[in-house]
């Protein structure tokens, strides 16, 4: 393992308050692909499409490219602000594809949404030779599970295309992930790891407010630390100064918590969504995006203020009568709007305040104000 040349992961693991502001956790934007991404603004959100045959919770639901570009379609339609497409699973039990394998489940996906996505596309893989072909292709952001200590020039590779990356913690590598996990304090050495790969990313030229950080949750970790990293992760945030990530949907700690299946494990995802968002996280990857997209929309709303349409509400609050036509559902955050922004844009697409309720609306709009 590297060591790091300068001491923000050891200050980080010896002072909570190290490495606060140091970063671009809150008041930076940067550029990924179509997408403007405001750190700080809004809690943006990350829709997980996996090409594989064997993930935890969707493996071959979407392994042939037509159906993963119609899936991609689909969570770009439920808001999704980055489409994040992985051909290799970090389970345990699951196979593990050769170079030329995981590119033919990858490339085809990567090259049809560069050419029409609205979304940013992130490519999760720890392998230089994987992002370098699919950065080619039109993939914006890397996201890796590694946090770039698997392979040491896949940082090169993401700093030459100037794409950005997502540095995740990890016990163990992604082909052998830690089976009995053991931690002396989670968050001091989640934090170490992090900042070790945050310098790493610095070295290598990537540019500063196009790296974030996620903890890793359900990868080489109990539930008592998968628990304690969740509550903790605006402590994680500060102390790092990065903007964070967090990967919770569908994890085996809401399983436990909850006793729930994998597929059952809707409103714990939610519910960890919404706090995600009080603490101020920056993105949530999610597999229900249209759900995560509402839960972080209206907590977002709460916890950041949300600012009234230039065309007023669509609903009267006295009445609960509508006014205008509801908007299609990611119109205003895809347009930019965050949560001071104030909702979906194109001013006077409906009628005036005070007006007769809208009978029908728009094709396909009834979903709007529910989805956001």
């Amino acid at each position: 393992m590297e060591t790091p040349e300068r001491g923000l992961g050891d200050a980080a693991a010896a002072d909570p308050a190290a490495g606060q502001g140091a970063g671009r956790a809150s008041g930076s934007s940067v550029r990924l692909g179509p997408r403007t991404f405001e750190w700080g603004r809004r809690t943006y959100v990350m829709g997980i499409l996996n090409v594989t045959p064997d993930s935890f919770s969707d493996g071959g639901l979407h392994l042939a490219p037509e159906r993963a570009i119609a899936r991609a379609r689909a969570m770009e339609a439920e808001g999704a602000d980055v489409i994040d497409i992985g051909a290799e699973s970090a389970s345990i039990a699951a196979s593990k594809p050769s170079l030329d394998e995981e590119l033919a489940r990858l490339l085809p996906v990567v090259e049809t949404l560069a050419r029409e996505s609205g979304a940013a596309l992130s490519v999760d893989t720890y392998k230089s030779a994987v992002a370098e072909a699919v950065l080619k292709a039109g993939a914006h952001l890397i996201n890796d599970i590694s946090g770039l200590q698997a392979d040491p020039d896949l940082a090169a590779v993401i700093a030459q295309h100037g794409a950005g990356v997502v540095i995740m913690h990890m016990q163990g590598h992604p082909r052998s992930v830690a089976r009995e996990p053991r931690y002396n304090d989670v968050l001091d050495e989640v934090a170490a790891y992090l900042a070790e790969g945050i310098e790493r990313a610095l070295r290598a030229g990537i540019r500063e407010e196009a790296i974030l950080i996620d903890p890793g949750i359900g990868v080489g970790k109990r539930t008592s630390h998968n628990l304690e990293l969740i509550r903790r992760i605006g402590e994680l945030r500060r102390r790092l100064g990065f903007p964070v990530l967090l990967g919770h949907s569908r994890t085996s700690v809401i399983g436990n918590v909850l006793e729930a299946p994998v597929h059952d494990r809707a409103e714990g995802t939610l519910a960890v969504t919404v706090f995600a968002v009080t603490q101020g996280v920056d993105m949530v990857r999610v597999h229900d995006v249209g759900a995560n997209v509402r839960a972080a929309r209206m907590a977002d709303a709460l916890v950041r203020g949300i600012d009234e349409p230039a065309d007023g509400w669509p609903f009267d609050a006295v009445t609960g009568q509508r006014r205008r036509p509801l908007r299609p559902v990611g119109a205003a955050l895809a347009a930019g709007g965050g949560a001071a922004a104030g909702g979906c844009p194109t001013a006077g697409s409906g009628p005036a305040a005070g007006s007769d309720p809208v009978p029908g609306g728009v094709p396909g709009a009834e979903r709007c104000a529910e989805e956001r």
